[in-house]
């Protein structure tokens, strides 16, 4: 999946403008590419909380340790 938007910021003195993009991949795509790396699975937790991810977090985060 892929994401893509525009963020605009009109201010007095000067306008700015972001463009974000976003790939967005499976758990499992992920988990692949950490089993082949130099680093090692501390973690992996759901949105802001230590809760297990699913493939509906919004965010998932990742604590590796160097090996």
């Amino acid at each position: 999946q892929f994401n893509q938007f525009e963020i605009r910021f009109d201010e007095e003195q000067e306008v700015v403008c972001e463009v974000h993009k976003q790939r967005i991949y499976s758990l499992d795509d992920i988990k692949g590419v950490l089993d082949n790396c130099q680093f090692e699975v501390e973690g992996i937790y759901g949105g802001f909380s230590f809760e297990s991810p699913t493939e509906l977090s919004d965010r998932v985060h990742f604590v590796l340790r160097a090996r």
